[in-house]
């Protein structure tokens, strides 16, 4: 079974980009695509961004994932 909420690693990587969108209305901290309060939202794991900038997640480790690379 996995986790209610995303990590904390997660949850920082969303807000950013939330904050990077022109949708996020800083002074209130909402999205006018899908009118969420983007501090609750984003630490639910799995749950997506309306303009796919971001995906629901799985794995909720509290670390950067690791990659693997071919070189």
């Amino acid at each position: 079974m996995s986790k209610m909420f995303a990590s904390s690693y997660i949850y920082q990587q969303r807000m950013s980009i939330c904050h990077s969108c022109e949708e996020y209305v800083k002074a209130l901290k909402v999205c006018k695509a899908c009118g969420c309060f983007m501090p609750a939202k984003s630490k639910i794991a799995q749950i997506r961004c309306p303009k796919d900038k971001w995906k629901e997640v799985y794995g909720t480790d509290d670390k950067e994932p690791i990659t693997l690379g071919l070189f």
